[in-house]
């Protein structure tokens, strides 16, 4: 097969190619769904404080824990499209035909059933933790209800849902694509060896960056930092070796 593309590269150059043309990709998507996420929690945050206001703490926590329900679709949407868009990255990247019967919405499906509930409830968790932080920290300094009402507004809405909507989107983008890639490489069935990429840079983890190059059958997990990844993104994985990662797949015929 030609040197293009995700599979059977052999130069750093090529690699790095491939690396940066996966990031724009992801770039994309993220852009796409980072201020759906945002307006979701902004409008939550509006939520949680009017429900201070008139409920207290019991009403914000419930408030906060409703987040889920504006998440959960978009999450899907946005697994669904970084799924196929690089389920057919790699499916074009080793010349495949996509097999009979939908197979990247099989993958989607696939993927939102073994982790969308576990990702709606941790950013529900996290919602409602900063909210009772707040909450504390408002109660602790003698103001009152309206008070850290607008504190609940401020410290969980505005440039702090901005900032965490993109670690959201970036994230989850990254955690569906790298999926996606492997369930097409499944779905051809052709025997390939994975091999785990890292960026080149001083934003890369230094326990990415020492497993830059490892190769891995597909039932294999790589070893990053202590801990075993199915696949750069793994939501199984520590959250400190997944968090805003960039590292890439690449595929050895083999």
């Amino acid at each position: 097969m030609a040197e293009h593309k995700q599979i059977n590269l052999t130069t750093r150059r090529a690699k790095q190619r491939e690396l940066a043309a996966q990031l724009r990709m992801t770039a994309k998507i993220e852009a796409t769904f980072a201020p759906r996420y945002r307006t979701a929690l902004a409008r939550n945050a509006r939520n949680v404080g009017k429900a201070f206001s008139a409920l207290g703490k019991r009403g914000a926590v419930s408030a906060a824990m409703g987040i889920g329900t504006a998440i959960r679709p978009i999450l899907t949407a946005n697994v669904a499209t970084a799924v196929t868009a690089f389920g057919k990255h790699t499916t074009e990247a080793i010349n495949a035909a996509q097999k009979a019967g939908n197979v990247f919405a099989d993958a989607t499906a696939a993927y939102i059933d073994e982790f969308g509930a576990a990702k709606v409830q941790q950013i529900s968790e996290t919602t409602r933790d900063r909210v009772l932080r707040v909450i504390a920290a408002g109660e602790a300094a003698g103001l009152a209800n309206n008070e850290i009402a607008a504190q609940i507004v401020e410290k969980t809405g505005g440039s702090i849902a901005r900032s965490r909507a993109q670690t959201i989107a970036t994230t989850e983008t990254h955690a569906a694509a790298t999926f996606g890639s492997d369930a097409a490489v499944e779905a051809t069935g052709l025997t390939v060896t994975r091999v785990w990429l890292a960026a080149e840079d001083d934003r890369t983890r230094p326990s990415h960056a020492a497993a830059d190059g490892q190769r891995r059958a597909k039932d294999k997990p790589f070893r990053v930092g202590g801990a075993l990844l199915d696949r750069p993104g793994d939501p199984n994985a520590p959250a400190s070796e997944t968090i805003r990662c960039r590292c890439v797949l690449l595929y050895e015929e083999g």
